[in-house]
């Protein structure tokens, strides 16, 4: 009973709960809400976002933040396709792609390490530069889409399979989704390494007297991040059969960010979920695709995603403050 009563105070119950009655209303006020098109198209966006949301768990949870994800993704998008389009093989290319992502994470990493810059000053110049490359490398590249755009299509067929191709009618860039969201799972839980971010981010100087390796830790988690920014970008792109300059932004990473947050993540560390990360990208995803098939102004998404940002956070104060009290009346 005591198991039971847990899991129906967690978090990941309470949202839960929250998308089962988001899917109704909006299910039963839509007749395309549920058509396997809307489902395909919302499955990929929940799917490329968590993807994401995996690696920004990790690192919220040891203390840190990145701002850059989305024009990341776009930068690391318009890379491989570069790539592909002036005849580098498909795998080469991926591979490559990868290789740029994680350097890129290990080079935040050592700012932020190294050079004590602040995490979001850090990531938010790079959310600039990145920005800045991508439509660069985009708009000057042989191989773009046509004249003064940004972007780049016409992959290689076994490329479009990667994220394309079906098995018993799902998406194989919904099966990789879910093998990274178990798999990260057991890693947070379990793993020595993995678990040694939630002492990072819940005292760094004690993480440090204890004998963690905290810088190693940190670089590690900028570098996983962008690992997972580069995977998702080149499965977007493949899935979608496109790449451009403009696929991510400002708005994805804050989409990212506050779905951790909603998941239970802090902003000041040593607490996360993985598994609250999905159901908060679940949740914010589907009220923008509802709002949308809906014919709602858009805006609305934006209040109503930052209503439920600041009622997350509002909670964890309430609940830390509470803990806080608490432990101060025993020890009276």
């Amino acid at each position: 009973m005591k198991i039971l009563g847990k899991i129906f105070r967690s978090r990941e119950f309470i949202l839960l709960l929250v998308i089962g009655i988001v899917f109704v209303i909006i299910g039963t006020r839509s007749e395309y809400f549920f058509t396997m098109y809307n489902i395909q198209g919302l499955l990929l966006n929940i799917s490329v976002y968590t993807i994401i949301g995996i690696g920004m768990t990790i690192l919220f949870v040891s203390g840190g933040f990145d701002m850059s994800v989305g024009t990341h993704m776009a930068f690391l998008g318009i890379i491989a396709g570069v790539l592909m389009g002036n005849g580098v093989p498909v795998f080469i290319s991926i591979v490559l792609t990868l290789i740029l992502g994680i350097i890129d994470g290990i080079i935040l990493g050592l700012i932020v390490t190294k050079l004590k810059v602040n995490p979001f000053v850090a990531t938010l110049g790079a959310y600039f530069i990145f920005r800045g490359l991508a439509f660069l490398i985009g708009i000057t590249s042989k191989v773009r889409a046509a004249p003064s755009t940004a972007s780049i299509k016409d992959f290689p067929e076994s490329f479009r399979r990667i994220g394309g191709d079906e098995i018993y009618g799902i998406e194989y860039v919904n099966i990789y989704m879910l093998s990274f969201l178990i798999i990260f799972i057991i890693l947070l839980a379990r793993n020595v390494f993995f678990r040694q971010n939630y002492y990072v981010g819940g005292d760094i100087n004690a993480a440090r007297l204890a004998g963690i390796k905290v810088n190693i830790i940190t670089i590690f988690n900028f570098a996983l991040v962008s690992l997972m920014v580069a995977i998702a970008a080149m499965l977007r792109m493949s899935r979608v059969g496109t790449a451009t300059a403009t696929s991510g932004g400002q708005d994805t990473a804050l989409l990212i960010i506050a779905a951790v947050i909603i998941g239970g993540a802090s902003l000041r560390g040593g607490t996360g979920s993985i598994l609250g990360t999905f159901f908060g990208v679940v949740l914010i995803t589907t009220i923008n695709n509802g709002i949308t098939i809906l014919g709602i102004n858009p805006f609305y998404s934006q209040i109503v995603v930052g209503s439920i940002l600041l009622l997350s956070v509002l909670m964890d104060e309430f609940l830390i403050r509470s803990r806080s009290l608490s432990l101060k009346s025993r020890s009276a």
